[in-house]
């Protein structure tokens, strides 16, 4: 066996035993990197124990902890309160709810600057002021209360949270 995979071999093992040990390991190797790929760092903020080693790094700055926190918060959050199609270049924007009193969009504007420096891209500024705000906050809520409840019970008879999930998210 030569050395390359017998290094293979252990890092599989490692990450066997402990899952976290992966995503230190991505974390290290972003920091490592002589010239870092941020498409791979926005991928990757979609684990929370990625999120964690980022944040738990020494070399991470505050600017980049924030963005950790906001963005990788709308990476990973699945609440969506708006669709906002652009009049100029025809895109959508998604606007989340990021669970931290914030909501977020996937804007370069709100992704660069607003996610770090705080306050709203012209997308959630259009959501808030629109009549559109309350029907979404009513649909968050409204799974919130309810497939918390119902996410518990299948808990409680062993089965897991990606079926209770499936079920709730299903056309009715």
């Amino acid at each position: 066996m030569n050395k390359r995979a017998f290094h293979s071999m252990m890092l599989k093992l490692a990450f066997k035993l402990n899952p976290q040990g992966k995503a230190e390991v991505k974390a290290e190797a972003h920091f490592s990197a002589e010239k870092p790929s941020w498409d791979s760092f926005v991928k990757n903020l979609k684990s929370t124990n990625f999120r964690k080693a980022i944040l738990g790094a020494e070399q991470a700055d505050p600017k980049l902890k924030k963005y950790v926190k906001n963005f990788g918060g709308y990476v990973a959050s699945k609440d969506e309160l708006a669709r906002i199609k652009s009049g100029s270049s025809g895109k959508t924007y998604i606007i989340k709810d990021l669970h931290s009193g914030r909501w977020g969009c996937n804007c370069g504007d709100w992704q660069y600057i607003h996610s770090v420096q705080g306050g709203d891209c012209k997308h959630i500024k259009s959501v808030k002021k629109s009549k559109m705000v309350k029907a979404a906050m009513l649909n968050v809520m409204a799974r919130g209360f309810t497939g918390m409840a119902r996410v518990q019970k299948q808990r409680e008879k062993g089965i897991q949270a990606k079926q209770t999930v499936k079920a709730f998210n299903a056309p009715r």
